[in-house]
């Protein structure tokens, strides 16, 4: 198996895990994504590609921005 394949592996086993240690949401991100969806014109369609427990995302949907939400791990996807 190769390192690509270990590493997805890896994910699967700890998305849960992952997903709620990271829910919080740092100060710093929120103000990236308040300027990204000030960019926007604060609605439009954006492509998450490696969107791991959602929570950029969920943010970004709370801001009226439609995303669709992608990961490579299947543990991750079956979170979203």
């Amino acid at each position: 198996m190769s390192t690509d394949r270990n590493t997805v592996r890896s994910y699967d086993m700890v998305a849960a895990e992952y997903a709620a240690e990271a829910a919080a949401m740092p100060e710093w991100v929120a103000t990236e994504i308040d300027a990204f969806v000030a960019e926007l014109g604060g609605s439009g369609r954006v492509l998450e590609i490696g969107s791991g427990g959602g929570r950029d995302a969920l943010e970004l949907e709370k801001r009226g921005i439609s995303v669709r939400r992608t990961d490579i791990s299947k543990g991750f996807v079956e979170l979203l």
